[in-house]
C-alpha cells in the first residue's frame, strides 16, 4: 500500500503532536486534560494512551505506518523498474486483484459483516469459519482451474504466459487472498494488536525480499511476485496458527444455510465487486490497449500515490469506526449507532479534505522525490486521483446504512452508475488526448457516485454532520493552502521545502481547527 506524502505527513503532525503532549512538552494540554479528567483527578499515560488505540482513530497509525512503508515501496520499485516493466507488473496485479475482489471478496464481507455476530455463539462459530474455509478452498480450486485454462487456450489475452510464470501467479492470488481473510479475522476478532503486528511485517518484509531477490536475478518483475507471495504465504500461515480459528475448522461444521446466507448478503457484493473494478482501475486495461504497458506505468505509478494514501486513511479509520458501529447496531442501539456513523464521517473529512488539498497543492514536487525520475511527467495524476479519492470515501460513509442492513443492492445500483460514466469517458477520451484524461475521469465518476450515495442514502441510517464544524474545516484548509500558497511564491518547494512546508501547514491547519473548537472537542471524545 502506497502513501501520499502531503496527506500522510499532515496526519503525522498531529500523531507527533499527540506525543509531545503525552511526554510533557505540551504542558497546556496535558494540565487541561488532567483539570478536566474527574474532578481534577490526572489521567494516567497509560490510560491515555488504551483511550486512543481503543478509539475510533486508534488504528490510524497503523495504517500510517504502512503508508509510509508503502511509499517507500513504490519509490524502490519505480527506481528498480522501468515504466514497461512496471506497467507490465500493475496490469497483471491489478488482474490479481479483480480475480480476488470478485470470487472471494465476499469472504473478507462476511468476516466484518457476521464475525461478531456469532462470536458469542460456539457452535454458529464453528459453522462460519467451517463454512468461510470451504467456500475459500473450493473457490480457490475453480478459479486456478480456469486460470490455467485460459493460459493454455487464450495465449494472447493472458499475456503469453508460460506455465511456469502461470502457477507463480496462481500462488500469489491463494497467498493474497489467504493473507487478506485471516488478518481481517484477527482484526475483527479483536486481536488488533496481532493484526498490526503482521500487517507491517508483511509490507516491510516484501520491501527488503524484492530488493534482495533483484540482485540475485536481476530487475525483473519476477522478484516482486516471488517476494509478495513468499511474505503473504508465511503471515496467513502465523495468522492462523497465532488464532483460535483451526480449532473451529471441521468439515462437518459445514452448513450450507449459512453459506447461503452468507451468499444471500455477499452476493450482490459481487456485482458491486465488479463494478468497483470497472470505476477504480478498468483505466489502466484502456490505456494498455491504446498505448501500451509504458504509459500505464507512468499512470499507475503516480495514481499509486494518491491511492494509498487514502485506502490508508479510510481503512484506518474504518477499522476503528465499523466495529463500534456494528456494536451498537447488533445491540439494536440504532441512535447510538447513528451517532458513531457520524462522528466517523467527521472524522473522515477532518482528516481526508486537507490531505486531498494538500496533495492536488504538491503533487509535482512530492513526484519528483517519491518516484524515480522516468516517472515525473505524471505528477498531475497525484492531485487531481486525490481529489477524486476523497469522493470515494465519502460515498463509504453514505452507503453504511445500507451495509448495516445488509441490503446491498442500492450501493451496487450507484457504482454501476458511476463505473458506466468513468468508462464512457475513458473510452471516448483516452485515445484522443492520452493517460491523463482517466485520472479526469476518474475524479468526475467519484463525484457522481458521492452525490448518488447521498441522494439515495438510507433515510433511517446516515451520517451528518453540522454545518459549523464543516464551515470549521473548511476555514481551516484555507488557511493551510494561504501557506503552502505562500511559501511556494517565496521559496522553491524541493525535499528541504516539503520538509518544511508541511509541517507549518499542518500547524496552521490544526491550530485554526483548535481554535474553532473542533481539535479540543474531538480530544474530549478520548476520555
Amino acid at each position: 500500500m502506497l502513501i501520499k506524502a502531503t496527506p500522510i505527513l499532515i496526519w503525522v503532525a498531529f500523531n507527533l503532536k499527540m506525543i509531545k503532549t503525552l511526554n510533557g512538552k505540551y504542558l497546556y494540554l496535558i494540565n487541561e486534560m488532567r483539570w478536566n479528567h474527574e474532578g481534577n483527578k490526572a489521567m494516567s499515560i497509560g490510560g491515555l494512551i488504551k483511550k486512543f488505540n481503543g478509539s475510533m482513530v486508534g488504528y490510524l497509525p497503523i495504517k500510517i505506518m504502512e503508508g509510509i512503508i508503502g511509499i517507500v515501496t513504490i519509490k524502490v520499485y519505480t527506481t528498480l523498474f522501468d515504466p514497461k516493466e512496471f506497467g507490465d507488473y500493475q496490469v497483471i496485479n491489478t488482474t490479481i486483484s479483480i480475480g480476488f475482489l470478485i470470487c472471494l471478496g465476499w469472504i473478507v464481507q462476511g468476516i466484518i459483516r457476521y464475525s461478531n455476530t456469532y462470536a458469542k455463539d460456539k457452535e454458529k462459530n464453528k459453522q462460519f469459519y467451517s463454512t468461510l474455509v470451504v467456500a475459500w478452498v473450493t473457490t480457490v480450486i475453480a478459479l486456478s482451474s480456469l486460470f490455467l485454462a485460459g493460459v493454455y487456450f487464450l495465449p494472447k489475452v493472458f499475456w503469453n504466459l508460460d506455465y511456469l510464470y502461470a502457477l507463480l501467479i496462481i500462488f500469489v492470488l491463494i497467498s493474497y487472498s489467504l493473507n487478506i481473510i485471516l488478518l481481517t479475522q484477527l482484526l475483527y476478532s479483536d486481536k488488533r494488536m496481532l493484526n498490526s503486528v503482521l500487517l507491517l511485517a508483511s509490507v516491510s518484509i516484501k520491501l527488503i525480499f524484492t530488493y534482495i531477490l533483484t540482485r540475485f536475478i536481476g530487475n525483473t518483475i519476477i522478484a516482486i511476485f516471488i517476494s509478495h507471495s513468499v511474505t503473504d504465504f508465511a503471515i496467513g500461515l502465523i495468522a492462523i496458527f497465532s488464532s483460535s480459528m483451526l480449532k473451529l475448522i471441521r468439515l462437518k461444521s459445514f452448513s450450507k444455510s449459512m453459506l447461503k446466507a452468507l451468499i444471500t448478503f455477499g452476493y450482490p457484493l459481487m456485482g458491486l465487486s465488479l463494478a468497483m473494478v470497472v470505476l477504480n482501475i478498468s483505466d489502466r486495461y484502456i490505456i494498455k490497449y491504446f498505448y501500451g504497458s509504458k504509459d500505464v506505468g507512468l499512470y499507475t505509478s503516480n495514481y499509486a500515490i494518491s491511492s494509498a494514501i487514502f485506502t490508508m486513511i479510510m481503512f484506518g479509520l474504518s477499522r476503528g469506526i465499523y466495529p463500534k458501529i456494528l456494536n451498537e447496531w447488533n445491540n439494536k442501539n440504532y441512535t447510538g449507532a447513528n451517532q458513531k456513523l457520524s462522528l466517523g464521517g467527521k472524522y473522515y473529512i477532518i482528516i481526508a479534505l486537507p490531505a486531498a488539498i494538500g496533495l492536488f497543492l504538491l503533487s509535482a514536487p512530492i513526484a519528483s522525490i517519491a518516484l524515480g525520475p522516468k516517472y515525473f511527467e505524471g505528477s498531475d495524476v497525484i492531485g487531481i486521483v486525490s481529489l477524486a479519492m476523497f469522493f470515494y470515501g465519502l460515498s463509504e460513509y453514505f452507503n453504511r446504512g445500507w451495509e448495516l442492513k445488509a441490503y446491498t443492492f442500492p450501493i451496487l445500483i450507484n457504482c454501476s452508475i458511476a463505473a458506466a460514466v468513468n468508462i464512457t469517458l475513458n473510452i471516448i477520451f483516452v485515445p484522443i488526448f492520452g493517460y491523463m484524461v482517466a485520472a479526469y475521469s476518474t475524479l468526475i465518476a467519484y463525484i457522481i457516485y458521492a452525490a448518488i450515495s447521498w441522494l439515495r442514502a438510507n433515510k433511517r441510517m446516515r451520517f451528518r454532520v453540522g454545518k459549523k464544524s464543516l464551515w470549521n474545516i473548511l476555514l481551516s484548509c484555507s488557511i493551510m493552502v494561504i501557506i503552502v500558497l505562500a511559501f511556494d511564491y517565496l521559496f522553491l518547494i524541493d525535499l528541504i521545502g516539503l520538509i518544511i512546508v508541511i509541517p507549518l501547514a499542518a500547524i496552521g491547519y490544526f491550530i485554526t481547527l483548535f481554535l474553532t473548537g473542533e481539535i479540543k472537542n474531538e480530544i474530549s471524545n478520548l476520555r
